[in-house]
């Protein structure tokens, strides 16, 4: 008998083909070819019958997925008119979950409301379990002791990057929230990868320095400043309000002028409600984002 391979393996379905025997036929041409397969039992059942005629490949096909990580034997015996002759045998090991993952990292820039993430496909048989992916699942979760929840569904389909949005609010503040993505393939839901950790936004990190925007006056004084937005400097958030604080000595406390009711402004004009700016001192201001 010649030896036989195996061209294709998926969760249902697993492929043998073989060639045809012509030298050692006992002088007689075969006619069928009796497929038989040990399903880890240790004993052979027949997949075919003799009425199905001649043919050099089979597919062995099952209604439901094979019982993964096994090993199949399968015998192939030659039949002419004389009766059978000598089998060939293969192994192979059914298709598995898959068994790895790649860890996601990334996209783009981490917003107050949003992460995206990117991950590289599974493509080696021997990580996919030897059946294609047909799905990345994304799943969440607010702190490294917290309980993973999914973000996607099957019927989104294959994809290899996600930008997981908050409906309202914000992620906690300057903290770590966690990511992983999982494959799945025929069989089913396989590996994970590793938790992976994203900062989240904090409050802004630095703020520019407000200049003099007009004449210096007894009881008035006109500051401006330029405004923040990039997100290394907003800390990913965009920049709601800018608060000026006045204090009329070096060693003073800094006290609020204005409130966030104001919005986004990107100047002020202080006057004292009554008397003048000590005189010929220094009085300081500070803009907080």
């Amino acid at each position: 008998m010649t030896t036989i391979t195996v061209t294709a393996i998926h969760p249902k379905a697993i492929t043998l083909s073989w060639t045809n025997v012509t030298t050692y036929n006992g002088g007689d041409p075969v006619v069928f070819y009796g497929v038989w397969c040990d399903f880890g039992t240790g004993s052979f059942t027949q997949l075919n019958s003799v009425t199905e005629g001649f043919y050099l490949t089979y597919t062995h096909t099952s209604a439901t997925v094979f019982q993964a990580n096994t090993v199949f034997t399968y015998r192939v015996i030659p039949m002419n008119g004389v009766g059978n002759g000598t089998y060939g045998s293969v192994t192979t090991t059914t298709n598995n979950v898959p068994i790895s993952m790649n860890s996601p990292t990334l996209a783009g820039t981490v917003l107050y409301n949003s992460i995206p993430l990117s991950w590289a496909a599974l493509t080696d048989p021997v990580q996919t379990g030897g059946d294609p992916v047909i799905y990345y699942e994304v799943r969440y979760k607010p702190c490294s002791t917290c309980t993973y929840t999914a973000l996607t569904t099957l019927s989104q389909g294959l994809f290899l990057t996600y930008t997981y949005t908050l409906s309202s609010g914000a992620f906690p503040n300057g903290t770590t929230v966690y990511f992983t993505v999982c494959a799945q393939n025929g069989v089913g839901m396989g590996a994970c990868a590793s938790d992976y950790g994203v900062a989240t936004c904090s409050t802004p990190l630095s703020m520019n320095t407000p200049i003099l925007a007009g004449t210096v006056l007894y009881n008035q004084i006109q500051i401006s400043w330029t405004g923040i937005s990039l997100a290394s400097a907003t800390g990913g958030s965009p920049v709601t309000y800018y608060e000026v604080r006045y204090k009329s000595s070096a060693s003073g406390t800094y006290a609020p002028l204005t409130t966030p009711s104001i919005g986004v402004t990107y100047s002020y004009t202080h006057t004292l409600a009554s008397g003048t700016f000590p005189n010929g001192g220094t009085v300081y201001y500070i803009i907080c984002a």
